[in-house]
């Protein structure tokens, strides 16, 4: 799948998000924000927090193959499973419906019934079949995952479940239940989660000057672009009249900015003062495909509202007592 690189912007508690590029599997972010734990708390809740589907129970009626049926419960369980986010919240958690084990609420069925009568046979994720498609309205929305996402044409090879040999049969019964990446890595809807936090701050002075205004401040852009300084603020400092001015300057080169205003002391009279700006986070999120990528982010940023919320209101009754 190619990306679609483009550019817009959401609001998320003052916090600007951009997003650069965008496909099935993969979204580019980022954004500035003032406390470091929300990135975090963010990642977080994408890896763990997400509701997912997969397959959680395997019943086993007939397995003459070489491969033990706990194996392969072990790889239908990592067979990711597509599932329509609006429908997905009908479903139950199976630890909170009223049945005993699974029902049509909590759970949906997959089949599995080949045997290689001629010849061997490759079994893959393709030869799962919904059971319940007819009668339930999730599982017209719900199919394990065959692609891999990557453009390198590999979407012909499903997922590769077993091996029968001449006269081996396999025939069985998948549970596919809902749940959270929490409770167990088959329901984590992240494969890779890369992420950056970089740190800025501001230097803010009053300058009384002695020399040229203008020329001040394309002598120091030009010493910071020799040193490799990227100075963050567009408007390249304030230049008018005798109000605080500043640069947005990358944590790690704080030192050596400094360095540069002190050689140009003997240009200018000014108080130069060191402040924290804010934190910017960069995310590359890919996924294994039960999801889109701006969905897994946008769930992930409702949840943690939710949570906040909830610390209110918790606060606030503990302030009451």
């Amino acid at each position: 799948l190619q990306s679609k690189k483009f550019f817009f912007k959401i609001n998320f508690m003052n916090n600007e998000v951009k997003f650069e590029s965008l496909n099935d599997q993969e979204t580019k972010i980022s954004f500035r924000t003032k406390t470091e734990g929300i990135a975090n708390s963010l990642r977080r809740i994408m890896i763990s927090e997400i509701p997912t589907l997969a397959i959680d129970l395997v019943l086993v009626e007939n397995n003459s193959s070489t491969i033990h049926d706990e194996f392969i419960a072990h790889r239908l369980g990592l067979v990711p499973i597509k599932s329509d986010s609006d429908h997905l919240s009908l479903m139950n958690y199976s630890k909170d419906c009223e049945c005993e084990n699974f029902c049509k609420k909590c759970s949906l069925t997959l089949e599995l019934d080949l045997e290689a009568t001629n010849q061997p046979k490759v079994v893959h994720s393709k030869d799962l079949k919904i059971c319940n498609k007819n009668d339930d309205n999730l599982g017209k929305n719900v199919y394990p995952i065959h692609s891999s996402g990557s453009p390198l044409l590999f979407d012909e090879f499903s997922i590769i479940l077993l091996r029968l040999n001449k006269g081996q049969k396999i025939k069985l019964r998948a549970i596919v239940k809902k749940g959270i990446g929490k409770d167990h890595a088959k329901w984590s809807p992240i494969s890779s989660l890369k992420s950056r936090t970089e740190k800025f701050f501001k230097i803010q002075f009053s300058p009384t000057f002695n020399g040229d205004r203008k020329n001040f401040y394309s002598r120091i852009n030009y010493y910071f672009l020799k040193a490799g300084i990227m100075n963050e603020n567009e408007r390249g400092g304030n230049i008018r009249g005798n109000i605080e001015s500043f640069f947005l300057i990358e944590g790690d080169k704080v030192g050596e900015a400094l360095d540069i205003f002190r050689r140009e002391k003997n240009l200018m009279k000014f108080n130069a003062n060191l402040v924290f700006s804010h934190f910017n986070v960069k995310m590359i999120i890919e996924t294994t495909g039960v999801c889109e990528s701006e969905k897994i982010f946008y769930g992930s940023i409702e949840i943690l509202k939710k949570k906040i919320n909830l610390l209110g209101v918790e606060i606030e009754r503990r302030i009451k007592q």
